[in-house]
């Protein structure tokens, strides 16, 4: 199917799209109802659209699906949950400059995909108002993220993470968030910057954590059970942090900025690196570990 107009699709029960969609020329846009589902059963199967992209109703992948966003300033929204079908089924986005893509409900909470992965351009962003996005293997999130979800609590469970782009909550404060990977994860930039904290942080079961992020900015608490390589400098601000495993800083300075309980501030792994230690919060720290420096010394003010 092609050419450059929009495509309304009303049916009460079920669409199922079994050809390529935008192949040669890009349709405007693209929108189902919200009465029945929508099945994707096309082999190799792509959308290519020129302008925004509206599914309405429950979304089920029968196959791969690759959808090819060709606009600045455009919309892809998925309104209804997102499932794979019989066996597990990749959901791969690419935005361009100035796009959003909104996820309004569940991802995988039915039937997980296999790999969710955005690949995104310049101030693009996503909009999660959903609980959780599951998938086996991975997940590669290359817009900003703000998070919105109906039980305030985002959970994301998969292999391996990248978070290219910033994750802040809708109002500050609100949202939980838990990422739980069996694989490697890879946090790029801040989160709960810009007056947007989060609730919590939660991150467990990863295998090597790199943190390039600045900031990582929570009302309540930052939980990392996981061994943490540090890519940047970064200040971590809580009322209350539980670093559980080892930190590399990889010659990078470390702060910390909490006001909670000392039972409430642990770090229970190994500390190493050149960069520094510091810790600028009312809150008192414990370390159930010993700490490895391999600078001369800590500067004034270090713990």
């Amino acid at each position: 199917m092609d050419g450059a107009f929009g495509l309304t699709i009303k049916n009460g029960t079920e669409t199922r799209l079994m050809g390529t969609i935008g192949d040669t020329i890009a349709l405007d846009s693209l929108i189902t109802d919200a009465a029945g589902i929508t099945v994707v059963d096309i082999p190799s199967s792509f959308l290519n659209i020129g302008n925004s992209i509206v599914i309405n109703d429950p979304l089920i992948l029968s196959t791969h699906l690759q959808i090819i966003g060709d606009f600045d300033n455009g919309e892809i929204s998925f309104n209804n949950s997102v499932d794979s079908g019989i066996g597990l089924k990749d959901l791969l986005i690419k935005l361009v400059d100035n796009s959003t893509i909104t996820f309004a409900q569940d991802v995988g909470s039915q039937v997980q995909l296999k790999n969710l992965k955005i690949f995104s351009s310049p101030n693009s962003h996503a909009i999660i108002n959903a609980s959780e996005i599951k998938t086996s293997n991975d997940q590669i999130w290359g817009a900003d993220i703000t998070i919105n979800s109906p039980t305030d609590a985002l959970t994301m469970t998969g292999r391996n993470f990248q978070m290219d782009g910033w994750i802040r909550s809708e109002n500050a404060g609100e949202e939980e968030l838990s990422i739980n990977a069996s694989g490697n994860a890879i946090l790029k930039n801040s989160i709960g910057d810009n007056n947007q904290t989060l609730a919590d942080l939660s991150i467990s079961s990863v295998l090597d954590l790199d943190l390039s992020s600045d900031e990582i900015t929570v009302d309540g608490f930052i939980n990392i059970d996981s061994p943490v390589v540090l890519k940047n400098d970064a200040t971590l601000k809580a009322s209350n942090l539980n670093l559980q495993s080892t930190i590399d800083n990889g010659g990078f300075n470390l702060t910390t900025d909490v006001s909670g309980l000392a039972t409430g501030n642990l770090f229970g792994g190994v500390i190493s690196g050149s960069g520094d230690f510091i810790n600028n919060g009312s809150g008192l720290i414990e370390f159930s570990s010993c700490l490895l420096y391999t600078s001369p010394s800590p500067r004034d003010g270090l713990l």
